[in-house]
């Protein structure tokens, strides 16, 4: 697997890399929720477009030429991440929380946060497999509660 920064350098390929980053999105927030086959690309697709244009780094994990996971980091926050729910539990989202690591602490990070929605019991297994840490702050997030999870990177 290969884990890429989308850069500003080919504003084409960014946008191709946004479509399949919100496609993942899609998949996998309808496997999540469990609703029909996703059709809400075009919502998932601005909300990646919108987190891009406030400074975000999107990074894409592929497996030869298919996306498989993405994660969207605006300033020291992880504002997506998502896999494919084919290769949900090959590792894909502990290898793009690792590299978000690493991206976060060459660009002088000391810490991370991010909100993710209380219930979903699998997306919280993993990141507290990654040493993120709940807190107690709670929002609403459309009717669903989300809670705020840190992570230090620097002791």
């Amino acid at each position: 697997m290969i884990i890429a920064r989308s850069t500003d350098a080919a504003a084409a390929a960014r946008s191709r890399d946004a479509v399949e980053a919100a496609r993942i999105w899609a998949r996998a927030a309808a496997v999540r929720d469990g609703l029909a086959p996703p059709s809400a690309l075009a919502s998932s697709l601005a909300g990646v477009e919108r987190r891009l244009a406030q400074g975000g780094v999107l990074y894409l994990a592929r497996v030869g030429d298919r996306a498989v996971g993405f994660a969207v980091l605006v300033g020291p926050e992880l504002v997506y991440l998502a896999v494919d729910p084919d290769v949900w539990g090959a590792g894909v989202a502990s290898r793009l929380l690792a590299h978000v690591d690493e991206e976060a602490l060459r660009a002088g990070f000391e810490s991370l946060e991010l909100w993710v929605i209380d219930d979903n019991v699998r997306a919280k297994a993993v990141y507290e497999r990654a040493g993120w840490t709940p807190t107690g702050d709670l929002q609403d997030a459309g009717g669903r509660a989300e809670r705020r999870l840190v992570k230090q990177l620097r002791a």
